[in-house]
Formats: structure tokens, sequence, C-alpha cells
């Protein structure tokens, strides 16, 4: 009888392995996108493209992305600190230096770059023909992305310190978690002018605001938008993957739509 047991045992433990193979074998597609979700971090100013080239990457690849935005700066010490990230879109190359200091980065790739402009609300009354012009403007506040959290507030005070007027200034400056929310500020009269990105710009069109393109592109350190693979990143191979996508003629046709510029890009970098 004791042997009849354990022939029982040994038959419906067999059966339930069976059915489990069976289900597992018979869900492949289930387990692909369970296993090839990709966690990207990415700046705040890239949104607006994001969606769009996401949108496509998941559609023809089958890949589920999760994807948080934020000032570039914040975004690196998130996941310098342990915060899970396959990828990390950062707006300039210093928090992507943060990263690779800290041993984190696999591989860069440049995929576009920028401009700073000045902004003010629609009914602003003065005249910026240079930079230099907004010496003789009485200002209250100007909003920055802070350099600590943006990378767009380091691009302003670069600005500010190559013409000499980071001294005057400094005590006037209202500091921004990163150019959408200078761009608020300005937008509700909180504060004279902001600086944020020429495509922040794009986004809402000119009628709402007036700009200044004004600020030499000299000023200022190349303002590039780079692709990050983490080291260790859980979804190395879809991570791949996306990064390709991104840098390729459909990602890039979005991103020229959207204002960024693409041409006289260093060629992709190993870290």
């Amino acid at each position: 009888m004791k042997s009849f047991n354990i022939i029982n045992v040994l038959l419906v433990g067999l059966s339930l392995f069976l059915i489990s193979m069976i289900f597992f074998l018979s869900n492949p597609i289930d387990q692909k996108n369970s296993n090839s979700k990709l966690v990207i971090f990415a700046a705040i100013s890239l949104e607006h493209v994001m969606r769009e080239v996401i949108s496509s990457f998941e559609s023809e690849e089958g890949i589920e992305i999760s994807i948080n935005y934020g000032g570039s700066q914040r975004l690196a010490r998130q996941i310098g600190a342990g915060a899970n990230a396959d990828i990390f879109l950062s707006a300039g190359m210093l928090p992507r230096d943060f990263l690779n200091e800290i041993g984190v980065v696999k591989k860069t790739s440049v995929f576009a770059s920028n401009r700073i402009v000045f902004v003010s609300s629609g009914d602003f009354p003065y005249e910026i023909k240079n930079t230099q012009d907004i010496l003789n403007i009485p200002l209250q506040r100007i909003a920055i992305g802070n350099p600590n959290f943006a990378p767009v507030g380091v691009y302003a005070k670069d600005m500010f310190e190559y013409y000499n007027i980071w001294e005057f200034y400094k005590d006037k400056i209202i500091y921004a978690n990163n150019a959408a929310d200078a761009l608020r500020y300005v937008k509700s009269g909180n504060v004279d002018l902001a600086i944020v990105y020429d495509t922040d710009v794009k986004i809402i069109g000119n009628d709402k605001i007036r700009v200044f393109d004004i600020i030499d592109e000299r000023s200022y350190r190349p303002i590039v938008y780079t692709a990050v693979e983490i080291a260790d990143a859980n979804k190395s191979a879809a991570a791949r993957d996306f990064i390709t996508f991104l840098l390729g003629d459909y990602s890039k046709e979005v991103l020229k739509r959207k204002g960024f510029e693409i041409q006289n890009l260093s060629a992709t970098s190993e870290e």
C-alpha cells in the first residue's frame, strides 16, 4: 500500500509539472513582455519627444516602457543612489559624468543638441536686442533652472559668467526645478525673464510669450543629449534595442520636428 501511495504522489507531481510546462510554453509573449519591460529616466525637456518615440518603439518591438521625467541632475543622483533604471536620457554631459565617476555607465550615445533663450510674458514692455541690453532694464526677478538639479541652470549660469554679470544678477535669480517650471514662472508673471531651452518655447507656441533668441552659443557649454545605458541594467538587450531606435531615422525626424538639432553630433562613445 505504501508503494502505491508513493507512485500516486509521483504521478501527481509529474502531472503538475507537465501542466506548468504546457502553460509556460503556451504563453511565450507574456513572458517576453514581463522580462523586457524597460525603465527609462529622462530629462523633462524630452517629454514631448519621448511620448511619440516610445509609442512607436512599443508598437514595433512589443516591449513595455516605464518612464520617469525630471531634472537631469536630480535623476542622476537617484540612479547613483540605486534607483532602478535601464536607460538614462540626460540633458547634458554633467549628469552622465557624475554616473560615470561612480561606475554605473556602460555606454553613452549622443543623440541631439539644444540651445537656451530668454523668454518673457507677452506684455513685457522692453526690447532686448543683445545680452548686454538687460543691464539697462529694471528687472526684479529672473528664473533659471537650479544648477544643482537641472543642467539648464548650469548653462544659464555659464552665460551670466561669460558676460561678467553673474554678481550683478545673482540676488535676482529665482531657481526653478527645471526649464519647464521656469517657463511657467514667466508665463504666470512671477518673474520678468526666464532662461529656458529653445525647444521648450516651440512646445507652447510663441504667441503666448516673447522670445529673445540672443544668447551666443559660445557663452555656455554645449547642450547635448545623451542616451546612457546603465551598467548591470536588468534589461540590457532591450536597452540596446531602444537606444538603436532612438538613433534611427524615425526618432531623428521626431527630434527635428520638435526643434532639436541632430547635426554635427559626436559619434557614439563607449565607457
